[in-house]
């Protein structure tokens, strides 16, 4: 990974991507500091003392310096100067050749507590505000008064923290005085390894430290004299750090701007009242590696006090602050920032945001210049869906400006999910790169040629599991499918390979790659052959659902309650007794995988088998082809149940709740005098208002109210940071000074009505509706059933494909698939685990196969003498309407 220039996507521990976090910063100074109990001093003529230590608890005022790892990621891929160069993007300097990442940041020491709160460029609305507490850190990104996203998860200790903890024998000299912009400083060097290497007792960081992978060198700074009186004598003033070894990409610099003193008393609400955070948009959440760690709940509990405003989950209009990227380019984001600034440039010319971003080159250029503009109006998906950016090319004239084609953008179903497809057609992006990095030619900004005379397609598919790529040029094919742990709820797909240790968020669970060519050897009617090989590493094949014990089926949409079989009646229940209980006997011939062909029976307590029955949902004694369930993977561990005619097994509710009513009246006077007007709603996701009159300057809130927010008249929307918030029911209030004779709308929420008793039916669905999802848990109610049944597989095979086109689309294919797979057995190494024949007939809308696998028993015992051969037969019927599919284990036997 390090030899491909990509390392900076493991900074701060669990792949993060796109460089988001930089802790590999933190505890610079702490680091610094714990460091000096075990250096060995070499100033042998004047007789100083060590730097003075920091107070025990404080709020530092940072500027962070920081060595770009790829330096031709720095440059705009979108926006370029008036002479067609490159802008560099907010937040990078280029110095004597090297470019760095800068940015600002508060830093508050508390007794338990350690804060960041920074400041990007790219985004100079928002800032990404990060809280540890030992090895947990609570993640947010803020924009005003409101945290988004927030994130609790694991996080290790950064470079200069493992060599402070690690270190032994190091050396410090005092290396001079210096001046600094009028400002007497004191320089010390520390060298973090001694020159006897032996006494090193941690071989890894010996080894990190040859590898230029953590710092040997830091310069610590402090102030000896200051006569402008801003910094005390002894304060810390400059800490860098840096690696000797040539080709290193570690150096990092904090230059210390403030650091004041805080009470010992200081803690959670004192660093959110400092920062000015009063408010998230939705609980926070705990990774699933960490929900058992003290520290990660106890930042959950120290933030409890924060309102939740859950304006993403109940407002289907409200839109959603991008995610802070600071050193990539995201189009989304880069919308949103400059429809921002414009609005802010027209209405408060004095914002902290407007005035960061016109000190930058990049918001300045993007702003004035007209062809940028045009590129921001290029990022707006079109109604083609095309992605156009500026360049020095035309693919056509579109509102004056010069446009390029650079393919489709899709969004999926998920947030965040999306589909880029790119051909033959599309052209390279235009441009210039500056010319201290033009060797990068794979990233250089080309000149719009298009990418070769042999047509081609290239499609991406990307969610938060699971990435797609497919590649087409002429007649070959290239198919690669990553699948990969997802932090915060990993799929039942994968849940086993994330939960059971075997990888943890952000690894790679399962890797397919296939690739084929195509040759017609006969033109009518047209026969073509295919041959193609595929190599597959799966951490999931082996996950499956328990067989061995009886499982609940619990509801997500009947809030939690179970499946029963009451006396031949298909109910819903509160109860985990016998009505409840179920066996689930396999019908796929095998331990199947989610999400393919794993289909069971679902056995009630009567041996009655669930049934669907021409879309009823019964109770039957057969076990046929009609009470095959197969399990679909649904996310957050949860599955769909899907009949062998493609539906849905659900619940549809039938109870109703009263709903419950919230009053709210506004006042032309303070204290609630004078005239009024009041608003009343029992929507509980939210009813807006808006007027031109804006002289009021007070409220209160009667009924059954959840939040008020009332709308600063200079946006007049929701979620401007100037707007006002109120909980619950109120008595009278009087508006802060922003939106005194300044309010001019408010959105109301009431409480959401008390959840009756559930009651209602279970149906087949023909969607996937939320109220479709299920939880197989085990005889323990909490406990999932998903398990893992064996070792990661590695397969390779080949695969031989004849096609032949009788009439119009109507054809037949015949296809022999070929392989092996090996796996990796944690006590006896790498062994043979399978070989296997498949052979598939196609014929319109009908599939036929044959499969023989062959696996040996105990390999490391028996030396492959002993295996056991399965045959299998299946069909599947594609119509209009549903998808039939079925398959038989016809042959088992021990060879």
């Amino acid at each position: 990974v390090s030899d491909a220039g990509m390392e900076h996507l493991f900074e701060g521990g669990s792949l993060t991507g796109f460089g988001r976090r930089l802790s590999s910063t933190d505890g610079m100074l702490e680091g610094f500091f714990n460091l000096l109990n075990d250096v060995e001093w070499t100033c042998e003529f004047i007789d100083l003392p060590k730097p003075d230590a920091l107070p025990q608890f404080y709020h530092a005022k940072i500027r962070v310096k920081h060595l770009h790892e790829t330096p031709i990621m720095a440059y705009s891929h979108m926006f370029t100067d008036l002479d067609g160069n490159a802008l560099d993007l907010a937040g990078i300097v280029i110095e004597d050749g090297k470019v760095y990442k800068t940015w600002t940041e508060d830093l508050v020491k508390t007794g338990s507590i350690t804060a960041y709160l920074s400041q990007f460029e790219m985004a100079p609305f928002m800032q990404e505000l990060r809280l540890k507490r030992g090895q947990m850190e609570m993640r947010m990104e803020t924009l005003g008064s409101v945290g988004y996203r927030c994130l609790v998860d694991g996080v290790p200790a950064s470079a200069l923290q493992a060599a402070s903890g690690n270190a032994d024998g190091g050396q410090m000299e005092f290396m001079g005085v210096e001046v600094d912009k009028g400002i007497v400083i004191r320089h010390w060097r520390m060298y973090t390894v001694g020159e006897d290497n032996d006494n090193t007792t941690d071989n890894m960081m010996m080894n990190m430290v040859t590898a230029g992978m953590i710092p040997d060198v830091i310069d610590y700074f402090d102030v000896d004299t200051d006569p402008s009186g801003a910094f005390a004598p002894g304060q810390p003033y400059r800490v860098r750090m840096r690696s000797t070894v040539p080709g290193s990409k570690v150096w990092s610099e904090k230059q210390y701007l403030s650091i004041t003193a805080l009470p010992v008393t200081f803690e959670m609400e004192g660093i959110m009242d400092m920062f000015g955070i009063s408010l998230v948009d939705t609980e926070c959440k705990l990774a699933k590696e960490v929900v058992n760690e003290i520290d990660a709940q106890e930042l959950v509990n120290d933030a409890s006090f924060l309102n939740i405003t859950n304006r993403s989950v109940t407002d289907p209009n409200f839109k959603m602050p991008p995610t802070v990227y600071p050193w990539t380019e995201m189009g989304k984001a880069v919308e949103y920032n400059f429809d921002r600034l414009l609005k802010t440039n027209k209405r408060d010319k004095g914002n902290t945001g407007l005035i960061r971003a016109t000190k930058t080159r990049y918001w300045s250029e993007i702003i004035k210049n007209r062809f940028n503009k045009d590129a921001i109006e290029s990022i707006r998906v079109a109604e083609d869906d095309d992605l156009e950016h500026i360049g020095n090319v035309s693919n056509g004239e579109k509102s004056g400006s010069k446009r390029r084609r650079l393919g489709t953008w899709t969004a999926g179903d998920e947030e965040g999910s999306y589909f880029v497809s790119i051909d033959s057609a599309d052209r390279q992006h235009a441009g210039l790169i500056r010319a201290e990095h033009r060797e990068h030619e794979g990233r250089r900004l080309a000149d719009g040629r298009r990418l070769g005379a042999t047509s081609w397609k290239f499609d991406v598919g990307v969610t938060f599991e699971k990435i797609n790529i497919e590649l087409e040029i002429g007649a070959a094919t290239m198919k690669v499918v990553v699948n990969y742990c997802h932090q915060v709820t990993p799929t039942l797909t994968n849940w086993g390979a994330c939960q059971t240790g075997r990888a943890g968020a952000g690894d790679i669970v399962k890797m397919e790659g296939y690739a084929s060519g195509k040759q017609i050897i006969f033109p009518w009617p047209t026969v073509s052959m295919e041959m193609g090989g595929l190599l597959v590493y799966d951490n999931t094949a082996a996950m499956g659902v328990d067989t061995k014990q009886q499982v609940f089926l619990r509801s997500v949409g009947a809030r939690g309650q179970h499946l029963q079989d009451n006396i031949g009646n298909v109910k819903m229940g509160p109860s985990t007794g016998l009505y409840e209980k179920f066996d689930l006997i396999d019908a796929s011939g095998g331990i199947g995988q989610l999400g393919t062909d794993m289909r069971f029976w679902i056995k009630s307590h009567r041996n009655q088998y669930l049934q669907d029955n021409n879309n009823n949902v019964k109770w039957s004694a057969s076990k046929g082809s009609w009470e095959k369930i197969r399990l679909l993977d649904a996310g957050g561990g949860r599955v769909y149940l899907q009949s062998y005619r493609g539906k849905y097994l659900a619940t549809q509710e039938t109870s109703k709740a009263g709903l419950l009513k919230c009053k709210v009246t506004i006042y032309r006077s303070a204290n609630c005098r004078d005239g009024s007007k009041s608003f009343e709603t029992t929507s509980s996701s939210g009813q807006e208002w808006k007027f031109d009159d804006d002289n009021w300057e007070s409220a209160k809130a009667e009924g059954d109210c959840f939040q008020t927010e009332f709308y600063d008249e200079d946006e007049q929307e929701s979620n401007y940071e100037d707007n006002q918030w109120e909980e619950g029911n109120f008595g009278c209030i009087n508006f802060k000074s922003d939106l005194d004779d300044d309010m001019a709308g408010l959105k109301i929420w009431a409480k959401g009505p008390p959840e009756p008793p559930w009651e209602g039916n279970v149906i087949w669905s023909s969607t996937k509706i939320d109220a479709a999802k299920w939880q197989i848990l085990q005889n323990t109610p909490e406990q999932s059933a998903a398990v893992s049944f064996g070792d990661p597989l590695l397969y390779g095979g080949l695969t031989f494909a004849k096609d032949v086109d009788i009439i119009f689309d109507f054809g037949a294919s015949f296809t022999t698939e070929l392989g092996a797979a090996g796996a990796n057995h944690p006590q006896h190494g790498l062994y043979l685990a399978e070989i296997y024949g498949k052979g598939i007939v196609e014929f319109g809308i009908v599939s036929l196969y044959l499969l023989l696998k062959f696996n040996p028993n105990s390999p490391w015992d028996t030396k492959y003498k002993d295996w056991t051969m399965c045959a299998s037969v299946g069909y599947e019927v594609d119509t209009w309407v549903y998808t039939y599919r079925d398959d038989f284990q016809i042959y088992c036997q021990d060879l």
